[in-house]
Formats: C-alpha cells, structure tokens, sequence
C-alpha cells in the first residue's frame, strides 16, 4: 500500500485534473549510509489504481519507467530529497466513463531508485505514493 499525498501539516491532499503539482519526498537506502554518487537510476511510473469497474490500470501521459534522476521532471538534491514536478498531462482522468465530475480517481506514483552498497552489491528500492484526482467538470 502506497503513502498517500499530504501537505507540509500532514492533512491528505487531492489534485484537480489537468493541474501541475510537485511530488516531494526523500530517498531511503535502508540501513545503508548510502553517498548519493552511488544512486545509478531513478525512475516514475505513473498509472490509475486499478478498481473494480476498471480493474487493469493504465499508464498515464507514457509516464513507464521514466527516468527522473535529475530529468524529465525530477530533480535529486545532495541530500536525497526528490521533487517530482507532474505535469497537467499527468494529472488526467483515466476512466472518463465510470468517474463523474467531482469524483476522485486513486493515482499512484511509483519510484523505483538503485544503488551499489558498501559491499558494492546493486539494491533496488520502491516507494509507491498514492494520490487523488478529481475530476473538474468540462465545458460544453
């Protein structure tokens, strides 16, 4: 189960579809004491979690496994700290047909980071962090 999206006073927050916001989190290396010249990858995948009415969840804005170590978005700080600026495209309804306007679709943001240890062993780590879309209404 993912972490879900809170703002600096710990209260969940939702995005409005078709809205920027930035991801921000810090980066675990376990028990490792890990120098960040040692992270080798970084990458997002973006997707709708699965439902009932939709089960098979869909990549959003072609956001699989994208690079994001310094990239297409996502900025590493020397201190481990990730942000991660989502784009308006990222931030889309998925399944247009069973979400009314108002209505909240679960996204879910999966990092995935490796790194080669003190033992110079390569791990791997996942963080997956939820969030909530609503969905505006549209103009006719």
């Amino acid at each position: 189960m993912g972490f879900q999206l809170r703002d600096v006073n710990g209260e969940i927050v939702s995005v409005q579809a078709g809205e920027s916001c930035n991801l921000v989190g810090q980066l675990s290396f376990g028990a490792d004491d890990v120098d960040l010249t040692a992270l080798a990858t970084l990458t997002l995948t973006l997707f709708n979690k699965p439902t009932t009415a939709d089960p098979t969840p869909s990549i959003i804005n072609s956001q699989n496994a994208t690079d994001v170590k310094n990239a297409n978005g996502g900025i590493v700080s020397a201190a481990g700290l990730v942000t991660m600026k989502l784009e308006a495209a990222d931030n889309a309804i998925v399944d247009t047909t069973n979400i009314e306007v108002g209505a909240i679709e679960k996204h879910v943001a999966r990092f995935t980071w490796t790194w080669t240890d003190a033992e110079s062993v390569s791990r791997t780590g996942v963080e997956e962090l939820e969030f909530d879309v609503v969905r505006a209404a549209s103009p006719s």
